[in-house]
């Protein structure tokens, strides 16, 4: 981590993050990186979050707000015709009620059309939960993805947070 910059209720992470290739085959691009690429939602009128920073991962650190995120999906060949499309988040939940929430979001622009896929962890586990998200009816060159999450409340001290992002594209 290099830099913290507070402007305007918004806070800009300045980092080294690890954004390298998992793996690559015929056909498939396999990417990762921390969860430090996430960045906090403007969540007016309702209360912001505070966040923590650690190895990389991003933790809720409010004692009793949601943490409202978007994490970008970097796709290294922006503009290729891709197939099918996966999103692996790795979530650490550690509230006793209320589980993390996630969502792939996809837009084509050139029809205008949205696609989701959410899901949630499992109930409070100190173990990380993957969560494997695929936003059907998108394979379009210029469709562009992110992730909304929502990260629970610390509960009892203990914090709860998006530790890792990795990501499948499919070349035809």
């Amino acid at each position: 981590m290099k830099a913290f910059k507070m402007r305007r209720g918004v806070v800009a992470v300045v980092a080294t993050t690890s954004f390298s290739v998992v793996a690559s085959g015929a056909g498939l691009e396999e990417y990762g990186y921390g969860g430090v690429a996430c960045v906090r939602r403007s969540s007016s009128p309702a209360p912001e979050a505070s966040f923590a920073v650690s190895q990389g991962r991003v933790y809720n650190a409010d004692s009793s707000a949601t943490l409202r995120l978007d994490c970008p999906v970097l796709r290294p060949v922006f503009g290729a015709n891709t197939g099918p499309f996966n999103v692996g988040l790795i979530a650490l939940d550690q509230h006793f009620s209320q589980d993390v929430f996630c969502q792939a979001r996809a837009h084509d622009p050139a029809t205008d059309s949205f696609y989701f896929d959410s899901r949630t962890t499992s109930g409070s586990n100190p173990a990380p939960q993957k969560l494997n998200l695929t936003p059907s009816g998108v394979d379009a060159a210029d469709t562009y993805y992110y992730l909304y999450c929502e990260v629970p409340p610390t509960f009892n001290g203990i914090k709860s947070g998006i530790m890792s992002i990795d990501f499948q594209e499919f070349f035809p």
